[in-house]
């Protein structure tokens, strides 16, 4: 069955006009990706940097400041979900989103021997 037909006469919304160049569909993927490294980390500047070394060919300085601001809000949603989740609340930002504490004291005594 084909819905090609029936469907083609839907208006496209602004958005999806704007992605039918490449320039603009390759700024979205950096920044999604960008997004994802970030939020992943909890680390706009982590993600940002990401993009910039390994997935973007081409860039400019408002496409850094774009991929930044996109980077920050992704880390702060993360954020908010998570303390969300842990607390019940979206008022507690005091926690990373991945908990080392109890893993860094075991380790440290791994790196002994190599100091000194």
């Amino acid at each position: 069955v084909s819905f090609s037909g029936k469907y083609s006469k839907i208006p496209d919304f602004i958005l999806f006009k704007r992605l039918r160049n490449m320039y603009d569909r390759r700024n979205f993927i950096s920044a999604g990706a960008a997004a994802g490294v970030a939020s992943a980390f909890t680390a706009p500047v982590g993600g940002l940097l990401f993009v910039l070394e390994e997935i973007s060919s081409f860039w400019t300085h408002k496409l850094a400041w774009q991929i930044f601001f996109c980077c920050g809000v992704a880390s702060f949603t993360t954020q908010a979900f998570t303390s969300l989740y842990r607390t019940g609340s979206l008022g507690s930002f005091s926690r990373a989103a991945f908990n080392i504490d109890q893993a860094i004291n075991s380790q440290l005594t791994m790196f002994l021997p190599t100091v000194g």
